[in-house]
C-alpha cells in the first residue's frame, strides 16, 4: 500500500512539472512537447484507474487502457470547459488536466489508505477488463458527440454574425462620400473607424446596438484619387476588422 501511495505521489508532483514545463516553455520546445503527451496520454488515466477499484489490469491491458482513460478524460474536460463558458485553448486545457490527474491521484492515496471505499450492494466494486473498456469506449463516443455537436452550433452562431461596412459616392458630384457601418454581431458593439486621405486621417470612435447602423458624410480634397475606409472593433484601432476603398476618380 505503501509503495502504491508513493506512485501517487510521484504523478501528482510529475502533473505539476507538466503543467510549470507546458505554461513556461517555447511552444516547440522537445520538453513542452513530451509534457503534453504526457498530460494527455498518461497522467489522467494513471490517477483515474488508481481512484476507482479496478483490480488484476497488468501488461498489454494497462498499456492500453491508460491512454483510453486519458482519452476519455481529455474529451470530458473539454465539454465540461465549453459548457462552462472557458475558452478552449493551452493554458485552460494545461491546468485542467494537470488538476484532474492531481485530484485522480489524491484520491488513490485516500482509497489505499482505507478513507474512500466504494461500494455496492455490500460488496467491493470490481469491473472486468473488457466491462470497463466497453464503458469507457461508449463514454468517448457520447462525449466526442457532444463535443462536436456544441462545436458545430458554435461554428454557426459565429458564422451568423458579422458586420458590414460600406462607402459611396455622392450622388450629386460633391467631393464627400458616406461612410456606414451595420452591426449584425449580436450584441453591441463599438468601433473604430478610419478614412485615410492624402496627407490626413479622420478617425471616428462609435458605439452601435445589435442590429443598428450608422452613416457619415466624409469630404475630400479636390484631386483625390481614393479613400480608403479600415474598421476595427472593441474600441480599439487595431487589428483592422473590415477595410473598404473607394475610387473617387476613374483612373487615365
Amino acid at each position: 500500500m505503501m509503495a502504491r501511495r508513493l506512485l501517487c505521489v510521484a504523478w501528482q508532483l510529475l502533473a505539476g512539472a507538466c503543467l510549470a514545463v507546458i505554461l513556461t516553455t517555447p511552444a516547440s520546445s522537445p520538453e513542452r512537447v513530451a509534457a503534453a503527451l504526457a498530460l494527455i496520454f498518461v497522467l489522467p488515466g494513471l490517477g483515474v484507474l488508481e481512484a476507482l477499484p479496478v483490480r488484476g489490469i497488468r501488461g498489454l491491458g494497462l498499456l492500453v487502457l491508460v491512454p483510453a482513460v486519458s482519452l476519455a478524460v481529455v474529451i470530458l474536460d473539454s465539454a465540461a470547459l465549453y459548457v462552462c463558458n472557458v475558452q478552449l485553448g493551452t493554458r485552460a486545457w494545461t491546468v485542467s488536466l494537470a488538476a484532474i490527474a492531481v485530484v485522480a491521484a489524491q484520491l488513490g492515496i485516500l482509497r489505499s489508505a482505507g478513507h474512500v471505499r466504494w461500494r455496492w450492494r455490500g460488496g467491493r466494486v470490481r469491473v472486468a477488463f473488457g466491462g470497463l473498456a466497453a464503458m469507457i469506449a461508449g463514454g468517448v463516443l457520447l462525449a466526442a458527440a457532444v463535443v462536436a455537436t456544441a462545436g458545430s452550433a458554435s461554428k454557426q452562431r459565429r458564422d451568423d454574425r458579422y458586420t458590414q461596412l460600406w462607402a459611396l459616392p455622392d450622388p450629386t458630384g460633391a467631393r464627400a462620400a458616406t461612410v456606414g457601418i451595420y452591426n449584425h454581431e449580436g450584441a453591441a458593439q463599438t468601433y473604430v473607424l478610419r478614412a485615410h486621405e492624402t496627407g490626413r486621417t479622420l478617425t471616428i470612435s462609435v458605439t452601435i446596438g445589435s442590429g443598428g447602423t450608422w452613416s457619415s458624410r466624409v469630404s475630400y480634397p479636390a484631386g483625390e484619387r481614393s479613400l480608403r475606409v479600415n474598421l476595427s472593433m472593441n474600441g480599439n484601432p487595431a487589428p483592422v476588422y473590415r477595410w473598404v476603398q473607394l475610387n473617387l476618380t476613374p483612373p487615365r
